[in-house]
């Protein structure tokens, strides 16, 4: 999101006006993966779970590790409490 902002601002003051359907189809794509990534404290309230079974549990739902940070897909998460409540 920052990016984005700063990458708008950079236009603005250089006054160039930026391809527009490209640059439309990158921000939904980018909008749509940022609305699916959730970390362990959103991950364990969909799942019922503490955070630390999260943490435990991790390969299970389709770990990322950015940063110092584990993030998942929501639609991952979801798809596995599914899966549980169907056991």
């Amino acid at each position: 999101m920052v990016r984005r902002y700063h990458a708008g601002l950079e236009r603005e003051i250089r006054g160039l006006t930026p391809p527009r359907h490209r640059d439309v189809e990158i921000d939904r794509q980018q909008r749509q993966l940022e609305e699916n990534l959730i970390g362990t404290e959103e991950a364990a309230r969909l799942l019922n779970w503490s955070t630390r079974k999260v943490q435990r549990h991790k390969h299970d739902l389709g770990v990322r590790l950015i940063g110092d940070r584990l993030i998942f897909e929501r639609s991952a998460v979801l798809e596995h409490a599914r899966r549980e409540q169907n056991a």
